[in-house]
């Protein structure tokens, strides 16, 4: 095989936290969440539940908000996982989308507030 055949062949992908690859899995086993996080080093890296009004969920599905104001409670940290759930009149509504914390920073913020960048995950709306 030649290198730009393995560029491209996605049994040579490799997870960036703890190195398994398609041939060489977690024990216990582990899918793809992305091509690079394998679904045992997602399982292992902090999980906030959110809660998430219906009019600012649609626009993070419509890929129009990629950003969450948050107070600062639960010490947010860049690669988090982060599961943002429609409350509809103050009930759970089961539709979330599980994203990750890619950037964060309390500039010109309130104190004990921040501002985090985040990617969708895993699309898994009901």
């Amino acid at each position: 095989m030649n290198i730009v055949e393995s560029i491209f062949d996605e049994d040579t992908r490799k997870c960036d936290d703890c190195g398994c690859t398609q041939d060489n899995a977690c024990a216990g086993g582990c899918y793809w969440v992305t091509d690079s996080l394998c679904s045992e080093c997602l399982a292992k890296r902090a999980d906030h539940d959110l809660k998430i009004a219906p009019e600012y969920f649609k626009a993070v599905i419509q890929g129009l908000k990629t950003f969450e104001i948050r107070k600062n409670d639960r010490e947010f940290q860049v690669e988090d996982i982060v599961n943002l759930k429609e409350f509809k009149n103050g009930k759970y509504t089961g539709r979330k989308l599980t994203v990750e914390i890619i950037y964060i920073t309390d500039f010109e913020q309130k104190e004990n507030y921040v501002v985090f960048g985040f990617a969708a995950l895993l699309p898994n709306m009901n």
